[in-house]
């Protein structure tokens, strides 16, 4: 008997953060977050393993450009996004080189939480 494949079926969100020589963030929702992953992990030529997670932050660093991807299912609750968004801003920090000082580290967390909560719960 075959599979049956069901389409992808992806929101996007891309934001920049230009104190960080505009670190790009690219947000993906989808119904199959397994395969929107697969594809990030194809394109961009990265090993993984993408068995069994509740949302996903992958990053890559093209040409010095560097990028996080967050894909998260339809109906991520504030605690997973919360949860990915730290990852972001932890390896945004990493890559310029930054200390973690706690009110900088907060206010960009914050910002991130709040553009991808906005974005995966708009009506």
């Amino acid at each position: 008997m075959r599979k049956i494949k069901h389409k992808i079926k992806e929101r996007k969100l891309t934001l920049f953060f230009p104190p960080f020589n505009n670190y790009e963030v690219c947000v993906i929702t989808s119904n199959q977050k397994e395969r929107s992953a697969e594809k990030i992990f194809d394109r961009h030529q990265i090993e993984h393993d993408t068995d069994g997670f509740g949302a996903i932050h992958i990053w890559c660093n093209r040409e010095n450009r560097p990028i996080s991807y967050m894909v998260f299912p339809e109906d991520a609750s504030v605690g997973t996004i919360t949860h990915e968004c730290w990852h972001c801003i932890k390896k945004m920090f990493s890559w310029i080189g930054s200390d973690y000082e706690d009110e900088i580290v907060a206010y960009h967390l914050d910002y991130l939480v709040q553009e991808v909560f906005d974005f995966i719960h708009q009506k």
